[in-house]
């Protein structure tokens, strides 16, 4: 699982809030519209937030099938060769 996704999403977000930042200081007209401009980027920058401790959270899921699945395989091999065995 790559992992390099969320650290990217952290970059954007890191990005996002310079933006922010910036908008503030030198938009002294439109500040309605680009109030709305900031509030939709903070929610951007939280669902994307989200978004990566979700996918942090599955590639951790995803590891720990892979453990099971190992243990599976070895098993099935460990049966395989026993009946192989009992064949002869």
């Amino acid at each position: 699982m790559n992992l390099q996704q969320p650290l990217k999403k952290l970059r954007i977000v890191q990005t996002l809030q310079v933006i922010i930042l910036r908008l503030r200081i030198k938009a002294p007209l439109g500040q309605t519209k680009i109030n709305k401009i900031i509030k939709t980027i903070g929610s951007l920058v939280s669902e994307i937030q989200h978004s990566a401790a979700g996918i942090t959270t599955l590639a951790a899921n995803i590891k720990n099938i892979e453990s099971v699945l190992d243990v599976y395989i070895a098993i099935a091999e460990q049966l395989n060769n026993l009946v192989f065995r009992f064949t002869l």
